[in-house]
């Protein structure tokens, strides 16, 4: 006969499953996204799609900031193993106050934290980027969210900002020194305004080939600066 295998073993089991299993998905998912993503043209739609960060966001959408998809899928992923490491802990603790079975009740914990961590964090990498900017007939609209790290968009409310075209101001791409991600550079849009500057747009040149990758990203800046210098021009 085939020795039993306790509950508390049994859980314990489910729970690192669970966790193999969130772990292959965001691999999966990076893999879909990134296939999805690829492609070439030089026109409009080409150009957003190359400033969305890797985010699924809408055709008029650029991205300011953040890391690269596969960065974020793996922030996604501590993210879902602290909400089940806090919720297994909270369980058990809970469990030995009430005089129930802490190990259960931990493992139930986890097991729930990275099922509601985890799907939030992954809709949150993959739909909800911190900083982005939306080009409409009106003007450009600027919306900004609270993120854990500053990657993983957290559920609250967004905070949005008008910028009809008429006070648009100075846009310009620029280069920021960076030493510790990419090539050691960024290449922003930048609105001037008269208090303050909005990054509109940002890429960090990928480091399989920094010349090309930066040569590429200074191209996309450009194309940008001029489409909303002609827009702010042109009016709505």
């Amino acid at each position: 006969m085939f020795p039993r295998v306790d509950d508390n073993s049994q859980e314990a089991f489910q729970f690192l499953s669970l966790g193999a299993g969130i772990v292959l998905l965001l691999r999966l998912v990076w893999w879909l996204v990134d296939r999805q993503l690829t492609g070439g043209g030089t026109g409009p739609d080409d150009l957003f799609e190359a400033l969305r960060n890797g985010y699924l966001v809408g055709p008029d959408t650029v991205v300011a900031g953040g890391v690269s998809l596969p960065g974020r899928l793996a922030i996604a992923a501590l993210t879902t193993l602290a909400g089940g490491l806090i919720l297994s802990v909270a369980g058990g603790w809970l469990a030995r106050g009430l005089h129930g079975e802490p190990i259960r009740a931990a493992v139930r914990g986890a097991r729930w934290g990275m099922l509601v961590v985890g799907a939030w964090a992954l809709y949150a990498v993959l739909f909800l980027p911190p900083v982005s900017a939306r080009i409409s007939e009106e003007g450009v609209r600027i919306r900004q969210r609270s993120a854990l790290l500053g990657e993983v968009a957290l559920p609250l409310t967004a905070s949005e900002r008008m910028i009809p075209w008429s006070e648009l101001g100075i846009v310009e791409a620029r280069t920021v020194s960076s030493g510790y991600q990419g090539c050691n550079t960024q290449e922003e849009v930048v609105l001037r305004m008269e208090q303050e500057d909005i990054v509109l747009a940002r890429i960090v040149p990928g480091t399989k080939d920094c010349a090309t990758s930066t040569a590429l990203a200074r191209q996309h800046m450009q194309r940008l600066t001029a489409l909303l210098t002609a827009r702010s021009k042109d009016g709505p």
